[in-house]
């Protein structure tokens, strides 16, 4: 898979330790989780990582998507 930008490759990387929402994959890659939110659809389309159809729950207490190396 060719990465477009950086950012995706550090998404996928911290995928590779288990699904998890917006704001983990912000943990684990040290991102602004905006910068993540914009970049996983795009993963998405690419067909690098899917939904994983659970939520979790968010920092700030809100459900969001699980993301999963596709």
């Amino acid at each position: 898979v060719q990465f477009i930008t950086r950012q995706q490759a550090l998404i996928v990387d911290a995928l590779k330790a288990g699904p998890a929402g917006k704001d983990e994959i912000a943990r684990r890659t040290r991102l602004d989780g905006v910068a993540v939110a914009r970049r996983l659809p795009d993963l998405q389309s690419l067909g690098v990582v899917v939904t994983t159809g659970k939520k979790v729950l968010s920092d700030s207490g809100r459900s969001e998507r699980e993301w999963a190396l596709a």
